[in-house]
């Protein structure tokens, strides 16, 4: 038996190059004039610009959507008010949304840097010293003019009452710490004289101790007598 290997193209396959080929209908007649004829848009309608007067048939064209600026969103009121709070205010909002942070002032820099160090003292209880100095005092070593010779005499007699209770003053002074020089070499020769006592009953322990293990007849009698 014979196998034929003769295998003949399908008609499908044969036929690939011309599937999407339709014949044309020959019912609809053909008119060539349309093909002589303007187009349904020309170059001039294409490029016209749109009129206000609209047909009642059509569609009116939807505006272009506006973008919102920033300035946009802050009240008109704000641009001439003059006040230094309101221009701090409004620096602070414009450089915070149209610039960045670097390309602010130096002196918008130091007054956000003033304002945060305000806010932290203010939670803060730590105690911080000032760098301003301390105001001196006025002194009052002049002498005072006098205005009649009452007033100088009075004046005078201040002065030596002031004089007296200064030397009093400076001798009660004097006569204190004397007293407290005597009161501490007192305590010094009290306190040898504690440890030199405790030394002593110390060793009279210990010769007592060393005693009661004798075995003498005179000091047991002694013990015998003194207890009875």
């Amino acid at each position: 038996m014979t196998l034929n290997t003769d295998f003949t193209t399908s008609p499908v396959l044969a036929d690939d190059a011309n599937i999407w080929q339709f014949p044309l209908s020959s019912g609809a007649p053909y008119n060539d004039s349309y093909s002589h004829q303007s187009p349904v848009f020309s170059e001039h309608d294409l490029f016209i610009q749109p009129t206000d007067t609209t047909s009642p048939g059509l569609v009116t064209q939807r505006p272009a959507p506006e973008f919102v600026q920033p300035h946009d969103l802050h009240p008109r009121g704000l641009e001439g008010s003059t006040s230094p709070a309101s221009q701090t205010s409004q620096l602070g909002r414009t450089s915070s949304i149209d610039s960045p942070a670097g390309s602010m002032s130096l002196s918008h820099q130091q007054l956000l840097r003033r304002m945060s160090l305000a806010t932290i003292d203010l939670n803060d209880d730590s105690y911080r010293p000032r760098n301003t100095p301390a105001r001196r005092k006025k002194s009052t070593t002049g002498r005072i003019a006098p205005r009649s010779e009452k007033h100088a005499r009075e004046l005078e007699l201040n002065r030596k009452a002031a004089t007296k209770c200064r030397n009093r003053q400076k001798v009660f002074i004097e006569h204190l710490q004397q007293r407290c020089r005597k009161e501490e070499e007192k305590m010094q020769i009290q306190t040898s004289l504690v440890s030199a006592l405790h030394d002593e009953v110390v060793a009279l322990r210990n010769e007592v101790l060393r005693q009661s293990f004798c075995d003498c007849r005179f000091l047991s009698g002694a013990n015998s007598a003194l207890h009875s």
